[in-house]
């Protein structure tokens, strides 16, 4: 029995060898991964990061919403004073929304705000927040801006009426969208969304 193991063991090794040998650089696996990648990140929807983000930063649309909960295109800013509608989907990644009462929080889930080139607690990113109301429009915007370091953020803000923001018209509970974009609104997270209970 031992010796049959052997034997099949060494076939399998030379038809492996035979494999590599037929390819003309020598080198089969090389050429199989080169022929992946393409159709890799359409089949994995959950795919965070990594080569999506960078075709989204380099102007690439296969990835223009790659990990989006909510539809961004759908979004009105409308309260904050700012309008990030513009921006494409960039490397930071998050996840977990927990929206309660009168506060949000969320995780990361890959890049954080580093790949904009912003240290850990350096608050120069945008939070937005975005929810639906009984016309089933996603209205909202800025409501406080927001570094790696802060996974948390009050809703103060939104409640109290800052830049213009307003839940009148806005069931309770309501859905609700949250997003992170860089202060020239040019870039952004994906969208993460739940259900907020005020």
């Amino acid at each position: 029995m031992r010796e049959w193991r052997l034997v099949t063991g060494l076939l399998a090794a030379l038809l492996m060898m035979g494999c590599e040998s037929s390819d003309q650089d020598g080198n089969f696996w090389s050429q199989q991964d080169n022929a992946a990648p393409a159709a890799a990140p359409a089949a994995n929807e959950n795919n965070q990061g990594g080569a999506q983000a960078q075709a989204a930063d380099a102007g690439g649309d296969a990835a223009a919403t790659a990990g989006d909960e909510a539809p961004f295109s759908a979004f009105r800013f409308s309260y904050g004073g700012f309008n990030g509608s513009g921006a494409r989907l960039s490397a930071p990644r998050i996840a977990n929304l927990r929206i309660s009462g009168g506060n949000l929080s969320y995780s990361w889930a890959g890049p954080t705000l580093s790949a904009w080139g912003m240290g850990n607690s350096q608050a120069d990113a945008i939070c937005c927040l975005f929810v639906m109301n009984d016309a089933g429009q996603w209205i909202g915007g800025k409501f406080d801006w927001i570094s790696t370091s802060r996974t948390s953020r009050s809703l103060s803000h939104v409640t109290g009426g800052y830049g213009g923001w307003s839940l009148r018209g806005v069931p309770n509970p309501c859905q609700a969208a949250f997003v992170i974009i860089d202060a020239k609104g040019s870039r952004r997270s994906n969208v993460i969304a739940g259900t907020w209970q005020r």
